[in-house]
C-alpha cells in the first residue's frame, strides 16, 4: 500500500515515480493479484456478516480499499509517453483495471 501512495509534488524525479506507479498498475491488472487481494477480504466480510467484525478486520479492509483507491488514482500519463504516442496504451490500462474491479 505504501508503494502506491500519491506522489508528493515536491519530490524528485516525479516522472520516474509516475512510471513506477503505472508499472505497478499494469502488473496488478495483468495478473491474478486482484483476485488474491479480494480473497483476503473473505474472512473479515464473513465476520461482518456474523457481527464478529474486529479492529484487525477493519484495518485489513481499510488497507485493501486504500490500495485500490491509490491504484485507481494513477491517472496522469508521463509527458514523454504522451509525446511518444503511448497515451492510448495508458488509457486502455486504466479502463482494463476498472473493468477488473467491476468483475
Amino acid at each position: 500500500v505504501f508503494l502506491t501512495m500519491p506522489i508528493e509534488p515536491g519530490s524528485t524525479d516525479i516522472s520516474q515515480q509516475l512510471e513506477y506507479l503505472w508499472d505497478l498498475k499494469s502488473a496488478v491488472t495483468n495478473s491474478d493479484v486482484t483476485t488474491v487481494i479480494v480473497s483476503i477480504l473473505e474472512k473479515p466480510l464473513e465476520n461482518l456478516e456474523l457481527n464478529a467484525f474486529t479492529e484487525d478486520d477493519w484495518k485489513l479492509v481499510q488497507l485493501v480499499f486504500t490500495l485500490f483507491r491509490n491504484i485507481l488514482a494513477v491517472q496522469e500519463i508521463p509527458l514523454h509517453q504522451k509525446s511518444a504516442g503511448s497515451a492510448s496504451h495508458f488509457l486502455a490500462l486504466r479502463d482494463k483495471f476498472l473493468e477488473l474491479l467491476f468483475r
